[in-house]
């Protein structure tokens, strides 16, 4: 039997998806139940809800950096937002955002470059086209730019990357592509599932969780309002 998690206690949603390591990838999704990690508006808010919404938030106060794909950042109008002040005893301000992005092709008045005291970091390959360099040029404005030392961002070097700017702890929140990016690469330790209660209807054009065959291993799992809440941990991810 699945226990209820209390909702109403913030300390109890902390302790369920907290962890010990020093140094740890996770990513956070939700997905419904015939496989879709979006709804009829292209967004993961259509098959999410309030419970949901507050693993979201919890996993992202327990990491010291939020990672993310530029697309998804941009169309699920990613924002840096103040913490909710009944989340305040777990930690007094959310982490900063780090995008990934081969072109830099983003624009520069997007909702996540708003805040001028809280810039987000961009994580982007090595680039010579002049067309990279202007949206270089342009959001150097806007965001911490790191240029890894690579033509390719392979999940190896988006990670190592995400090391060297001093996050150690990572919540990764897509989207697709860049999950299947790291999970190819196996330098993630853990996967936060929820599962919603929602049938989309349609069959996903791209799979969230890669190509590659792989086994993990059920640490704990908890329910809340018919969402079931997983925790599942990779046995090969590189340390």
């Amino acid at each position: 039997m699945i226990e209820d998690l209390d909702f109403s206690a913030p300390a109890n949603v902390a302790d369920f998806y907290r962890v010990a390591s020093e140094q740890h990838l996770r990513i956070n999704m939700v997905v419904s139940l015939d496989g879709n990690f979006a709804g009829p508006s292209g967004r993961s808010t259509d098959i999410s809800g309030p419970l949901d919404l507050s693993v979201l938030l919890m996993l992202r106060l327990l990491s010291e950096v939020v990672l993310v794909g530029s697309k998804t950042a941009i169309g699920e109008k990613y924002r840096y937002t103040q913490v909710r002040e009944e989340l305040k005893t777990i930690a007094p301000h959310n982490p900063p955002f780090c995008l990934v992005s081969s072109t830099l092709d983003i624009p520069s008045e997007a909702p996540i470059f708003a805040d001028p005291e809280h810039k987000p970091f961009i994580i982007a390959p090595t680039n010579n086209d002049v067309k990279w360099q202007e949206n270089f040029e342009r959001l150097s404005a806007v965001a911490q730019i790191h240029v890894a030392d690579s033509p390719k961002l392979d999940g190896a070097t988006i990670r190592t990357a995400v090391h060297s700017l001093g996050f150690k702890k990572i919540v990764c929140e897509g989207g697709p592509k860049l999950l299947q990016t790291l999970l190819t690469a196996d330098v993630v330790d853990e996967l936060n599932l929820t599962i919603s209660p929602t049938i989309v209807g349609t069959t996903p054009e791209v799979g969230a969780l890669g190509n590659a065959l792989k086994r993990l291993t059920l640490a704990a799992s908890a329910k809340g309002d018919d969402f079931l809440f997983t925790r599942y941990q990779f046995q090969s991810a590189d340390n």
